[in-house]
């Protein structure tokens, strides 16, 4: 999709879409940034801020139509940047679907 190797929230983000394939009901804010911020030693703010760095880059770099198939909702992607969860559980879900033929239920949290 685009998100660069060198930016700091690519590995928040990548292990936040696989904690999300395996949970899809876990919670964001109170679970994943806390797992994730124990898990490289830094705060949960500092998980929160280089994650929407992250996606932020995306947004801006990659093509609306890459991202777009990614989203169920199109004409939001033209509009406005996702949240963090949003993103992630976009991206989870898609996976999922590619990898193991899954469609597990995502609720935003």
């Amino acid at each position: 999709m685009g998100m660069l190797f060198r930016l700091t929230g690519h590995k928040y983000v990548v292990d936040a879409i696989e904690l999300c394939m395996h949970n899809p009901n876990i919670y964001m804010t109170k679970n994943v940034y806390w797992i994730l911020a124990r898990r490289y030693g830094v705060t949960r703010a500092s998980v929160d801020r280089c994650m929407r760095h992250a996606i932020e880059v995306v947004w801006r770099d990659t093509a609306m139509d890459c991202l777009a198939k990614y989203y169920p909702d199109v004409d939001r992607v033209y509009k406005m940047r996702p949240s963090v969860a949003e993103f992630v559980r976009c991206v989870a879900r898609d996976m999922n679907e590619r990898i193991f033929g899954l469609n597990k239920n995502f609720e935003m949290s």
